[in-house]
């Protein structure tokens, strides 16, 4: 009897079917974080959760990659793509020289912003009794004006500050 029900499941595939089976379309396989290389994709839209699982391991992989990236590798990124979201390949991860450089630009520009904010907002007190205040354009002027005056002294000319 089991070699009948077989032989009718047998006959039962193999016939035409009336209306064609859609393909069905499977929840995409969870990648691994080591999966994720260049070039990798995921299909727009997103819309399920696994689908948003799979874009989530694709950050989680993206952000490891830069995190533990060092000065001649090139950090990744995820570009939005027409049809999908694809890892590619960004800028170069900086030297450390570059990245001293950098910080030291940045640490420069913030203490002259704090100096300018701190000097605005403390004038200073004069022996006449009287505020001044310090400004980067007062200092320039004083600057070029005591250059003026060592220039004038060395040609053996007088020179009144004002």
């Amino acid at each position: 009897m089991d070699e009948m029900k077989e032989i009718e499941k047998n006959e039962e595939t193999e016939a035409p079917s009336e209306t064609p089976s859609k393909p069905s379309e499977e929840p995409p396989i969870l990648p691994s974080i080591e999966d994720i290389i260049i070039g990798y994709h995921v299909k727009k839209p997103v819309e399920t959760q696994a689908e948003c699982d799979v874009y989530s391991v694709v950050v989680a992989a993206v952000t490891k990659h830069n995190e533990t990236a060092v000065s001649g590798d090139y950090y990744w990124m995820i570009a939005d793509l027409d049809d999908c979201y694809e890892v590619q390949q960004h800028e170069p991860v900086p030297s450390e020289d570059m990245k001293l450089e950098s910080l030291k630009t940045s640490k420069i520009s913030q203490s002259k912003i704090a100096l300018s904010t701190f000097l605005s907002l403390h004038p200073i007190q004069w022996s006449d009794g009287k505020y001044y205040s310090v400004t980067s354009e007062k200092q320039a002027l004083l600057t070029s004006n005591l250059s003026l005056c060592q220039i004038s002294t060395a040609a053996g000319q007088p020179f009144k500050l004002t």
